[in-house]
């Protein structure tokens, strides 16, 4: 019995094991290293490949609101290592999802072809929905707000629910 409770866990020392560990930026922090801030609509997602094993995900974002850097742009593309192309996957752990037709707010920098590049993997994306009563809305990442919807038990684990225009507020203050 002890023999096979040693290879049992042998074994599940060779399981692929994948993790991340960020430090959480503040949304002055986010602001500050961000050249793009954005809230805008995801349109579609088109993941292409890059040499024979390479793959990369571009992301078009509608732009309805720029709140640095995109100024008079209608869309942005975001570009993403990995995604999935055919029966190829592959995964960065720790980086944003994106669904079409949702609606976020991106905080990013620029790469050489002028794509946005999430800030801090996920960190730099915030989701927007209604709030439950539908006269303003809310935005939520994975360190900041929270959504609505979450049952109370977990609401006292989470910071309050974050107001768009608060957030926006924050980001363009000058006062930071």
């Amino acid at each position: 019995m002890r023999s096979f409770l040693y290879i049992c866990l042998f074994l599940l020392t060779l399981a692929p094991v994948k993790a991340t560990q960020m430090i959480p930026l503040s949304i002055e922090q986010l602001s500050d290293k961000a050249e793009v801030i954005v809230r805008g609509v995801v349109t579609s997602k088109l993941t292409k490949r890059i040499g024979e094993k390479g793959i990369y995900t571009q992301v078009e974002l509608k732009v309805e609101d720029s709140w640095k850097g995109a100024t008079g742009k209608p869309h942005i593309t975001i570009a993403q290592a990995g995604g999935v192309l055919g029966e190829t996957i592959q995964n960065i752990p720790g980086q944003a999802v994106f669904k079409v037709g949702e609606e976020v707010v991106i905080f990013g920098v620029w790469n050489q072809r002028q794509e946005a590049v999430v800030l801090g993997l996920s960190q730099g994306k915030f989701n927007v929905a209604p709030t439950t009563d539908g006269k303003a809305k809310h935005c939520y990442s994975i360190f900041h707000g929270r959504p609505e919807s979450t049952t109370s038990a977990k609401r006292a684990h989470w910071k309050p629910p974050l107001l768009i225009s608060n957030l926006k507020t924050k980001v363009t203050s000058k006062d930071r």
